[in-house]
C-alpha cells in the first residue's frame, strides 16, 4: 500500500480545507516521510485518518469534526493502483473503498497495549489456521456445548415432570421415585458434560497460551533495545465470542501479561495490589507499547505491501532509547513498502531523516497553524531552527557513538555542550528572541530562577526541578567555551565525564 498524494482534508479536526493553505507538491509523498509538528496542530488526528481507514471504523473521523464548521468532513487520498482513489464523505458516513495492509501506531494503540496487549487478534489467528490440534479442540468443543444443551433440556424436562407429579400424584410413591432417579440421572450427566466441556476449554486456551507466550518472545526482542531491567513475561489468554471470520474459531479478546522488573517477576494473584503504573516510567510504558507493535508486525507475512504510520512513537524516551527508536524504525521502512512517521521532536526528527535519507527517498514536511488551518509544507529539518544548534547535537551524538580522538576534540566537545544547550533555549523559547539581543546559557538559567516570582517567565517554571542538573553542564562547559582548543589549557582530559556530560546534555535537550 502505497499514498501517492492527500487530495483534500476538509472540516475535519483542525484541517478546514488543507488544499487551500498547502501547495500540492507539499502533499506527495514518497517512500518515507517525516512530518515535524508542534503538540496541538493536528499530528494525532491525521493518524487517525490512516487508523479509520484500516480498521473501517468511521466514528473515529467523527468524532473528530471540526467545530468551527457546520459542513460536512471530505477526505480524499490517492494511493497507488489498482486503488487510487480513496474518499471519505460524511454523508454517506463510510470510505468508498476497502483498504488492507495498512497498520498505525499511536497513542491510542499505547493506551490499549501498555498493560494488555488487545490489538494481537490476526496474530493469533494465523497462528490458529491449520493448527490440527487446536481445530479439533474446537471441534470438540462445540460438540461438548451441545451435548450440554441436550443434557440441560433434559434435566429440566425431568425436573419439571417431577415438580408436577409431587403436586398431583404425592400418593404415588413407585411413581416419585422413578421421576426423581430421572432427574438425579439426567442432573449428573449434565454437571459431567459440564465438566467434559471445562476441560476442553482448558485444553484450548493453554493451546492459546503457548501461541501468547511464543509472542511475549517476540515482545522482549524489541523492549530488550530499550532496557535490561524490564521483560515482559507470559501470562494468560482471554477468550470471547466467535471469531467473526470463522465461526469455529473462539475469538481472542486479549493477552494480559506480567513483567519482570530488575528480576523480580510480579505475581498475577497481586495484579489488583501491585500497579504497574507505580513501578513503571512513562518511558518504559512508552517501550512495552512499541515492543509489541514492532512484534506484531513481525508476524505479518505481507509486510512488505504495508504502509505503516507512526505517530509520536514515544514519551519521556531519554536520548538512548530515542537512538533506538530511530534504529527500529529506520530497519523497519526497509520491510514495509512506505513509512510515516509523525513526531513533535525536532531532534528525533532530524536524526530520522538523516537515517533514512541513507538508504531510501525521504520526504520531510512540517504540519502547521496559519489562519486557524492546520497545513503542511516541505522543509529540511536541517536548517530548522540554527544551524550550529544542530551540527551541535549531531556531533555529541557522534561523541557518544564513536569517542573522542584527541585533545583538541575534547575542548570542542566541552564548548560544543553550552552551544547544544544554548540552541535549544533559543529554539524552543524563540518569543525571548525578537528582540534581536544576545543571550547566553546563563541568561535562560536566570529566566528559570526568575518564574517563580516574575510572571514574564512563567515558561521557564516546567523546568525548576531540573536546575541543578543545569547548572551542573554550565560550569562544565563554561571555561572551554571561552578558552581556544589550541591556547594550551592544562587541564588533563577526562573522557568517562565527558561522556557523562553529553549524555546529560541530550538528556536535557530532550527535556526542554
Amino acid at each position: 500500500m502505497f499514498i501517492k498524494s492527500i487530495e483534500g482534508i476538509k472540516n475535519y479536526s483542525t484541517f478546514e480545507n488543507i488544499r487551500n493553505y498547502s501547495d500540492k507538491q507539499d502533499l506527495q509523498f514518497l517512500k518515507n516521510n517525516i512530518i515535524y509538528a508542534e503538540n496541538g496542530v493536528g499530528k494525532t488526528s491525521f493518524s487517525l485518518i490512516f487508523q479509520s481507514l484500516a480498521s473501517e471504523n468511521v466514528s473515529l473521523l467523527n468524532k473528530k469534526k471540526r467545530l468551527q464548521s457546520s459542513d460536512d468532513i471530505f477526505i480524499s487520498l490517492k494511493f497507488d493502483d489498482p486503488i487510487n482513489m480513496v474518499i471519505f464523505k460524511e454523508k454517506t458516513n463510510k470510505w468508498n473503498k476497502n483498504i488492507n495492509f495498512i497498520d498505525v501506531f499511536n497513542s491510542f494503540y499505547f493506551k490499549n497495549n501498555v498493560y494488555t496487549f488487545n490489538d494481537i487478534n490476526d496474530y493469533y489467528a494465523k497462528r490458529i489456521q491449520g493448527n490440527l490440534k487446536i481445530d479439533n479442540l474446537i471441534q470438540d468443543y462445540h460438540s461438548a456445548q451441545s451435548k450440554i444443551d441436550r443434557a440441560r433440556s433434559k434435566r429440566n424436562t425431568a425436573s419439571k415432570k417431577y415438580k408436577h407429579a409431587s403436586l398431583f400424584e404425592s400418593n404415588n410413591n413407585v411413581q416419585l421415585n422413578r421421576l426423581k432417579n430421572t432427574y438425579n440421572q439426567l442432573s449428573k450427566n449434565y454437571e459431567d458434560q459440564k465438566q467434559v466441556s471445562h476441560q476442553i476449554g482448558q485444553n484450548l486456551l493453554d493451546e492459546y497460551n503457548k501461541i501468547g507466550s511464543d509472542y511475549i518472545t517476540l515482545v522482549n526482542k524489541y523492549l530488550n533495545r530499550f532496557t535490561d531491567k524490564i521483560k515482559t513475561i507470559p501470562g494468560h489468554t482471554v477468550l470471547g465470542g466467535i471469531n467473526e471470520l470463522s465461526k469455529k474459531i473462539p475469538f481472542f479478546s486479549k493477552y494480559v501479561f506480567s513483567l519482570e522488573i530488575d528480576g523480580i517477576k510480579t505475581e498475577f494473584t497481586n495484579r489488583r495490589d501491585t500497579s504497574f503504573d507505580y513501578f513503571l516510567s512513562d518511558g518504559d510504558k512508552s517501550a512495552i507499547a512499541l515492543a509489541s507493535f514492532l512484534a506484531r508486525l513481525d508476524t505479518v507475512t505481507n509486510l512488505d505491501q504495508y504502509l505503516i504510520v507512526i505517530d509520536d512513537p514515544f514519551t519521556s524516551f531519554d536520548s538512548q532509547r530515542k537512538n533506538q527508536t530511530i534504529l527500529l524504525i529506520d530497519e523497519l521502512s526497509q520491510k514495509v513498502n512506505q513509512t510515516i512517521v509523525l513526531s513533535h521532536d525536532l531532534n528525533f526528527s532530524l536524526n530520522l531523516e538523516r537515517k533514512f535519507q541513507r538508504t531510501n527517498p525521504t520526504k520531510s514536511l512540517n504540519m502547521y497553524r496559519t489562519h486557524g488551518n492546520s497545513a503542511l509544507k516541505s522543509i529540511n529539518l536541517s536548517e530548522e531552527g540554527e544551524d550550529k544548534y544542530i551540527y551541535a547535537v549531531h556531533n555529541l551524538h557522534n561523541i557518544l557513538e564513536n569517542g573522542i580522538e584527541n585533545r583538541s576534540q575534547f575542548e570542542y566537545i566541552k564548548s560544543t555542550i553550552r552551544i547544544a544547550l544554548e540552541g535549544i533555549f533559543k529554539i524552543k523559547f524563540y518569543e525571548f528572541e525578537l528582540d534581536h539581543k544576545k543571550r547566553w546559557l546563563g541568561d535562560y538559567l536566570g529566566y528559570i530562577r526568575e518564574s517563580e516570582n516574575d510572571a514574564q517567565y512563567t515558561k521557564f517554571k516546567r523546568l525548576v526541578e531540573y536546575l541543578p542538573e543545569l547548572d551542573a553542564i554550565n560550569e562544565y562547559s563554561s571555561p572551554s567555551h571561552h578558552i581556544n582548543p589550541s591556547s594550551g589549557y592544562s587541564e588533563v582530559p577526562n573522557t568517562g565525564e565527558l561522556n557523562m556530560y553529553v549524555k546529560n546534555t541530550l538528556d536535557m535537550i530532550d527535556k526542554i
